[in-house]
């Protein structure tokens, strides 16, 4: 259901009628993205909850077909793991209005927000940042999950991480803004700190596959690795990644890291894959980016001999400056192992 979603949303975007005469606007990253979030639900009856105490209870206690409605003044700290449950007999909603969301700040290197084990959920909305670790981090689940409207920012660590730890990563949807100007280069696991802390990292972990899912992934002010790494070994089945990234490779004050990588050119770019064969599909229908270090798509750290034919973009463009770091070829799109380029641009 999912990949037919997806077309869908392609198809019905390319569609758009131009005026006589005038060339077919093409795709952008709200068109291509718009239908991902089919209805916003009534607050009428909704549960209200205004502090963190209140929200915390409802969460315990949602059930299907259940509404909460978060208020602005609730700040949730620490680590929250409210999400963890499968909701019985239909969908839990979860609204969160503007300023309300979750500050992190619990132990050394713990995400504001783990989901693992979680289903029946669909949250709009809520900010997220957390200079102690992750925002958002999710690990196994049966799904389906659905997140819209975040945003992640001011995170020590990658910003959305989806990790298949315990197990496969199945129906979860999420589409929000991410992007940290304040990484932790001691957290950084590469040879050259600021490579590898990036705004979205998919699939990045063993354990199992991330499968029947999709991902909206917005990026906005990263400084550091690329807006989009995926670890393509451990993508299943029916994965669709739209991504778009404005202003990615900024120097973080009083470190080393000046926005650019000097040693590999693994930062920077918008959609990074990386590792072995590709077990599954790998749709990405629409990239975008603008004021980037790197290119558009890169696949040429993959392990050698890896097989990437199940992958394809669709539609990619340049919206502005990209391959800044002048260390880079000028090849916007560097793609190996058979990796598939639909209507790109720009072309060598």
């Amino acid at each position: 259901m999912l990949r037919i979603a997806c077309a869908f949303l392609v198809v019905a975007s390319l569609c758009i009628a131009a005026a006589p005469g005038q060339p077919a606007p093409g795709p952008t990253f709200d068109s291509e993205t718009a239908g991902l979030v089919p209805y916003f639900p009534s607050l009428r009856h909704a549960v209200r909850v205004k502090t963190v105490a209140g929200f915390k209870r409802a969460i315990a206690r949602a059930r299907g077909g259940e509404t909460i409605d978060v208020l602005g003044s609730v700040h949730v700290p620490g680590e929250f793991k409210g999400f963890n449950r499968v909701i019985r007999r239909g969908i839990a909603n979860v609204v969160f209005e503007p300023g309300a969301g979750f500050t992190g700040m619990g132990e050394s290197q713990t995400p504001a927000v783990w989901i693992r084990n979680a289903g029946g959920w669909r949250v709009w909305g809520g900010t997220i940042t957390n200079p102690n670790g992750n925002g958002i981090l999710v690990y196994a689940m049966p799904g389906p999950f659905t997140w819209t409207g975040f945003s992640v920012s001011d995170t020590g660590d990658t910003c959305v991480a989806v990790y298949p730890v315990g197990g496969n990563i199945n129906g979860l949807i999420l589409k929000g803004v991410a992007g940290t100007m304040s990484a932790n280069l001691a957290w950084d696991p590469h040879k050259e700190k600021g490579t590898g802390i990036h705004a979205w990292n998919i699939g990045d972990a063993n354990g199992g596959v991330v499968q029947n899912s999709v991902f909206a992934a917005d990026t906005l002010d990263q400084a550091t690795g690329s807006a989009v790494e995926i670890d393509s070994g451990h993508i299943g089945d029916n994965v669709t990644v739209f991504a778009r990234a404005t202003h990615l490779g900024l120097p973080i004050p009083g470190t080393s890291w000046d926005g650019s990588a000097k040693q590999q050119q693994t930062a920077g770019n918008v959609i990074q894959i990386w590792g072995a064969t590709l077990g599954g599909t790998l749709d990405i229908p629409y990239v975008e980016g603008n004021d980037i270090k790197g290119r558009i798509v890169q696949t040429t750290g993959n392990f050698p001999g890896a097989d990437l034919s199940r992958g394809i973009v669709a539609y990619g463009r340049a919206t502005g400056p990209i391959l800044e770091n002048p260390l880079f070829s000028r090849v916007a799109y560097a793609v190996t192992g058979g990796f598939r380029l639909g209507d790109v641009a720009p072309l060598p």
